[in-house]
């Protein structure tokens, strides 16, 4: 057999009558499949040849299930399958295609589209046709077709693929039809509910700019006029309620910030910046913001930043300040003795980069394991109960929890009851090239190998004040009170100058600086004191200065500076000390005619005081079209206003249109500077008003300091637009 199987030919007597010629195959005991042809012979034999055709049998085995395979699928798929020859006659319909025209597989095959559904549709559907044979990609487009069934109109998916030949020549195509109805259905579902929460998120976001604007218009009147009343006699009872007024006017308006802010960040609408930020000066605004609480409890407020950390990184300089404010209000409120220190360090990723480490460790109440896992919720604390000690709105924490989400950073807690919390972040840093707080070290050069004295009894505080002092060049050494400085003068010690805590136990800073006089003579002297000007307990120590605390580097290292430039008669005294002679106001310097614009009678009234104290004398307009006809007579009579301070929302005429009105009418130089002065304060306010053209922005309530900043940016702003 395995040599017949290799094509040998048997011939043979007649071992069966055979009539005529056959062919049939046979399987051989190793399975293998001959095909055998007999032929017979005149004489009664026959011949028979044997070829093996297992390869071929196999193959076509092999072919008939993938033909069965696809059968199957194609005959049960819930979509509509068919396949046309190149001139449009159906080769292929499968019953999800029959059973949507309501034909019978006879009826469709050799068929046009013509013959089955008439020209209309013959004409369409062949422009698709010729356009899939055309193009090497399939055709994917979207139609409409009516449901033969209850004569509802059907959304349906196409893909026409053109069919080729082994020469690249388009002999047909292949069609497949997906009912896509209920996906578009449940697509104008979710796009109605998205639209619907727009809609929300919208209402929402106006109704709280509508409260920011009706409840800043009267708190400006409120912390406005509560400043400007501390600014005259009062007996001690006045004063304290007015400091009352303006400290429950500061708390009401953080709460509606930690609002707002909240809001824009759950909605999606805040937006980081990437600026250059002096670390430094960031953290030192944070502390210059809570210094006021924490000296009220006598809480030392103390901060350090490691060599290592670059002292200017990219990010968001005013969201980086309100992390550093929220934790460390939160640590003073926490705290009834001891310190607050805010440490910034670096550490590394797992990724290989480096990260910003930030620090706010207090020596408070601490907080229960159980309880820790609060926190960081929108509107939860420690204590909910309504019998709790410590107030607050329970927004600031979750607030920098999403402020440092929105970062890449993250935020945790250690926290021990009864040992004090440190409050601990991670951001990834990215330095930037250094900007204004680089020329910390200019001024050290001279003061390297300088012996100094410091005294405090505040351990932390000992050893900033070392890190920062040895960091500049001096020689520090630091007690821990004003027994030990003085026992190490005795031993026969010597120091150039001396830094004194001026709040100490036993012998505070001012009894110390005296004892060191006697020693030492003129020694310069700088007091660090947490309770304001000294008076004459610092006039009793001659030549000597002093800093209020939190001390700031850079006041701390000039500060010093001015104290050895003391000793020769040419030097003048610092800037930077709490005792500082009188400064004229702010007209004096930069004088400039101003009109305010503003129809809130109250508000009105605050803003013109607070202009007033700094000297400037002010028109009046009550809407923005009086502001155009004041405008417009000043400059006919030879005394243009420099600046406007515009408020947005007023009658007859807002203050965005005539801002445009003024930038139309009054171009280049001639045009006045234009400060917004609004209550609005959600995302997008500031850019509202500059798009329409002002150049400025001050958020209601309005301070003096803010005033008088924005109108120094005048200032300069209107001598660079008339110097070009």
């Amino acid at each position: 057999v395995d040599a017949l199987a290799r094509g040998y030919v048997a011939v043979g007597g007649s071992m069966s009558p055979t009539k005529g010629p056959e062919t049939y195959l046979r399987k051989t005991r190793e399975g293998r499949s001959l095909e055998v042809k007999t032929l017979p012979l005149p004489d009664g034999g026959v011949v028979r040849t044997f070829t093996d055709v297992t390869d071929y049998v196999q193959a076509q085995e092999a072919l008939a299930r993938k033909q069965a395979q696809l059968s199957a699928l194609v005959n049960n798929i819930p979509d509509r399958v068919w396949l046309k020859d190149a001139d449009g006659v159906y080769l292929l319909s499968n019953p999800a295609h029959r059973r949507q025209h309501g034909v019978r597989d006879e009826d469709v095959i050799g068929k046009t589209a013509a013959q089955l559904f008439g020209n209309e549709v013959a004409a369409r559907q062949r422009e698709t046709d010729l356009t899939a044979m055309a193009s090497d990609q399939p055709l994917v487009y979207e139609d409409q077709l009516v449901n033969r069934h209850d004569g509802t109109l059907q959304q349906v998916e196409l893909v026409k693929v053109a069919m080729r030949d082994e020469g690249g020549r388009a002999i047909g195509v292949l069609g497949i039809a997906r009912d896509i109805t209920a996906r578009k259905r449940a697509e104008a579902a979710l796009i109605a509910a998205r639209d619907a929460a727009e809609a929300g998120n919208r209402a929402k976001a106006q109704f709280l700019a509508n409260m920011s604007h009706e409840i800043r218009t009267p708190m400006n009147a409120v912390i406005g006029m509560s400043d400007l009343l501390l600014d005259t006699q009062l007996s001690s009872a006045q004063r304290e309620f007015a400091e009352t007024i303006r400290t429950s006017g500061n708390t009401l308006l953080a709460l509606i910030n930690d609002i707002l802010d909240f809001s824009r960040i759950e909605s999606g609408q805040l937006k980081l910046e990437r600026t250059p930020v002096n670390l430094a000066e960031c953290v030192e605004s944070a502390l210059d913001l809570t210094s006021g609480p924490a000296a009220a409890k006598g809480l030392e407020l103390l901060y350090c930043i490691e060599d290592d950390v670059p002292r200017t990184v990219h990010g968001d300089v005013t969201r980086l300040r309100q992390i550093f404010v929220n934790l460390i209000n939160n640590a003073v409120k926490f705290t009834q003795r001891g310190e607050v220190l805010v440490t910034v360090s670096c550490r590394a990723a797992t990724n290989g980069g480096m990260l910003l480490h930030g620090s706010v460790r207090d020596t408070g109440i601490g907080i229960p394991p159980e309880r820790q896992d609060r926190l960081f919720q929108m509107f939860s604390q420690v204590d909910a109960s309504t019998t709790r000690q410590y107030g607050g709105s329970g927004l600031g924490l979750a607030i920098c929890r999403r402020l440092l989400t929105l970062m890449g950073g993250r935020i945790w807690l250690e926290s021990s009851v009864g040992e004090g919390s440190d409050f601990q972040f991670e951001i990834p840093l990215q330095p930037a090239p250094p900007g204004a707080g680089a020329h910390v070290h200019e001024h050290a050069a001279g003061l390297a190998g300088r012996r100094l004295l410091l005294v405090d009894d505040n351990a932390s505080s000992r050893r900033i004040l070392t890190l920062q002092t040895t960091r500049w060049g001096f020689q520090p050494r630091a007690a821990s009170s004003g027994s030990q400085a003085l026992a190490w003068v005795d031993a026969g010690e010597v120091f150039e100058a001396a830094v004194l805590d001026a709040q100490m136990p036993g012998m505070d800073g001012y009894a110390l600086g005296g004892q060191l006089r006697q020693h030492f003579g003129r020694l310069p002297l700088l007091l660090l004191t947490a309770i304001g000007d000294p008076g004459k307990r610092l006039a009793g120590l001659d030549g000597a200065q002093a800093l209020t605390k939190p001390v700031k580097a850079q006041a701390l290292l000039d500060a010093l500076t001015g104290l050895f430039a003391l000793q020769t008669p040419a030097s003048a005294p610092p800037a930077q000390v709490l005792v500082a002679a009188h400064e004229p106001r702010l007209a004096e310097l930069l004088p400039l005619r101003v009109l305010l614009a503003e129809d809130n009678l109250v508000n009105q009234r605050v803003a013109a005081l607070i202009l007033s104290g700094l000297g400037y004398d002010v028109g009046i307009a009550t809407d923005g079209l009086q502001a155009l006809e004041q405008v417009a007579l000043a400059a006919a009579q030879g005394g243009p206003f420099d600046v406007i301070l515009m408020d947005v929302q007023m009658p007859a005429m807002d203050g965005l249109e005539a801002t445009r009105r003024l930038r139309a009418h009054y171009p280049g130089a001639a045009r006045p500077w234009i400060i917004a002065m609004t209550a609005n304060a959600m995302e997008g306010d500031r850019e509202a008003c500059l798009a329409a053209g002002m150049d400025d922005y001050l958020s209601k309530p309005i301070r003096a300091a803010g005033v008088g900043e924005a109108l120094r940016r005048a200032g300069a702003g209107l001598a660079r637009l008339r110097a070009g």
